[in-house]
């Protein structure tokens, strides 16, 4: 009974397992192929072609056709079947087309850079370096940054982006502008020591590249940037204005060099307040020399800024307070400070003047500048003109060298005709024999053009013939894979019967075996 049992346990399984494994499943996998030599079911609609160069041809010509979704599918299978073909580098490259023609900026960028990463000696590596640059300006120059739907983490992909450009090619063409436009990304987020630190690359990596003159105006301008705020850092100031004079000294033909003037100018009234406002402190603290000291600083070395006028005006108040032993006599205090407004005034009336001179300098440019234009346009139509005459003239030429031309062909045609009347027999001669050519040259023509339609027939029947054994070959391929398909299925189907018949043998055996167990155990 034990032995039964433990029959029973192991026979149950089984029976379940053949019923499992030999149930009908042509409704399940409709869609799908079992295929032997890889041992596994593939549905023939998302298998990729034979061969890599199929796949990628098959693949673009969804991307040809503007299907983005069906050309990433494709690509990315191609990427993942052939990983390690020649075309898949060329892959990867379309991947990033795709992505950027669905306006995936960022996923385009990370397409792009898997090519420079696993495929480096792909010769789409500098059209690559390109492309992403093209990306990074776009998102430098405040385009929507997102990643799959969702806003990237990152303050600005272009300094990734300019990033990976230096360090795929770190000599490049491309490297100087990168490094360059990596500061200022840099500088606009007001990271102004990595900016440094960018620039003081493109000096010292490409000092002969045209992009080094304009990081060393940068460098300053960045100092110049952390210098400002309400107290103003002295010492940042010092150091950008030193910078700006030294661009200066060193490119004193260059376009930013004036540009580079205007920003010393700046600094130098900044650090002017910066010591008015330290004697404007030490005079409300009551230490009147050292208030004094300061202004005369702003006095001896900022006499061209607004502040060395308030410096005078102060510095007669302090002489003031400190003659009187804080007794002030009013009205010259009151003189004092007359004469502070009125310089104040005449400051505010100097920048005026200034502004008023530099917009009637831009409205002279912009005249001069409109003039030019206009005479530029009255020499085009005045050329415009010239040539209009010239070509009325040559017209007119030509058509007295036709009425000559005519002229002569009349007298000749009337020689001809006296001759003609003198020689009557030549011109019936001449005649007979311009009919005899004109004869000949029908029959010329109408042979060329048998010959012709002969020829075209012959290519019509040649290209016929093609035709039809293109379509005979076509149709022995499709005959010879649907034979090979039918005993393929035959085949699998015959194996099929072959494990159903030995599980029923082997299931008729243990049957068997049970019985003679059950017999045994009765006796």
């Amino acid at each position: 009974m034990l032995i039964y049992n433990s029959m029973r346990r192991l026979i149950f399984p089984l029976i379940l397992f053949l019923l499992i494994t030999f149930a009908p499943v042509e409704k399940a996998f409709s869609y799908w192929i079992w295929t032997p030599s890889t041992g596994k079911w593939v549905n023939p609609k998302y298998a990729p072609k034979s061969t890599p160069k199929e796949q990628l041809e098959y693949s673009l010509s969804f991307y040809k056709e503007k299907k983005y979704s069906d050309a990433e599918r494709e690509l990315k299978s191609l990427l993942k079947y052939y990983p390690k073909a020649a075309e898949a580098a060329e892959a990867q490259y379309y991947l990033g087309i795709v992505y950027e023609a669905e306006d995936k900026d960022y996923e385009a960028y990370q397409a792009y850079q898997k090519v420079v990463d696993k495929y480096p000696f792909s010769e789409r590596i500098q059209e690559i370096n390109e492309r992403e640059f093209k990306i990074a300006e776009k998102f430098m120059s405040g385009e929507k940054r997102k990643f799959a739907g969702m806003p990237l983490p990152v303050d600005n992909p272009s300094i990734e982006i300019f990033s990976k450009i230096v360090s795929n090619s770190q000599y490049g063409p491309l490297a100087p502008v990168a490094q360059y436009k990596l500061g200022l990304v840099l500088m606009g987020l007001a990271r102004y020591s990595e900016a440094d630190e960018a620039f003081e690359k493109v000096i010292s990596n490409y000092p002969t590249s045209e992009w080094a003159e304009a990081a060393k105006y940068q460098l300053a301008a960045t100092q110049a940037k952390q210098s400002q705020g309400p107290e103003y850092d002295q010492v940042s100031m010092q150091e950008a204005k030193n910078k700006f004079e030294q661009f200066v000294k060193e490119h004193p033909d260059a376009s930013l060099s004036k540009e580079a003037e205007k920003n010393i100018s700046e600094l130098k009234n900044k650090e002017a307040e910066a010591n008015y406002n330290i004697a404007v402190f030490y005079e409300k603290q009551k230490a009147y020399a050292a208030a004094k000291d300061y202004c005369q600083l702003v006095v001896d070395n900022y006499s061209e800024t607004p502040w060395a006028k308030q410096a005078e005006a102060k510095i007669k108040e302090i002489d003031v307070r400190l003659e009187g032993n804080k007794k002030i006599d009013k009205k010259v205090l009151k003189e004092i400070k007359k004469e502070k407004n009125l310089s104040a005034r005449q400051d505010k009336l100097t920048v005026k003047q200034s502004k008023l001179e530099e917009k009637k300098r831009l409205k002279a440019e912009k005249t001069t500048q409109k003039l030019a234009e206009k005479q530029a346009k009255k020499d085009a139509r005045a050329q415009k003109a010239a040539e209009k005459l010239a070509k009325k003239e040559q017209d007119k030429q030509a058509k007295i060298e036709k009425i000559r031309s005519a002229k002569e062909t009349k007298a000749k045609q009337k020689e001809a005709k006296t001759l003609a009347t003198l020689d009557k027999k030549t011109l019936k001669q001449a005649k007979i024999d311009a009919a005899k050519q004109t004869k000949q040259a029908k029959i010329e023509a109408t042979r060329q053009a048998k010959q012709a339609k002969a020829e075209a027939a012959k290519q019509k029947k040649a290209a016929k013939l093609e035709e039809k054994k293109i379509a005979r070959e076509e149709k022995i391929r499709k005959a010879k894979e649907a034979r090979e398909r039918k005993l393929r299925e035959a085949a699998e189907k015959k194996q099929k019967k072959i494990e159903a018949k030995r599980a029923k043998e082997e299931a008729q055996r243990l049957e068997k075996e049970r019985r003679l167990l059950e017999k045994a155990a009765v006796k």
